[in-house]
């Protein structure tokens, strides 16, 4: 298990950049992604609520 922590700063337009074909979307919700988040073998496109769901669950 990754013990990395979201950075604060990573955020990004509400559903990703304009060179996307697509909006992103949350990985774990399919809201619109603002956040992502780089661990050890995995990369997360995150929505505010799940970003700071993610940063709880990893500071147990």
């Amino acid at each position: 298990m990754s013990t990395n922590h979201p950075a604060p700063g990573a955020k990004m337009p509400e559903g990703g950049t304009a060179f996307a074909d697509e909006p992103l979307t949350c990985d774990r919700c399919d809201d619109l992604a603002t956040r992502n988040w780089e661990g050890d073998r995995e990369f997360l496109q995150l929505c505010e609520p799940c970003h700071d769901d993610l940063g709880r669950w990893l500071n147990r």
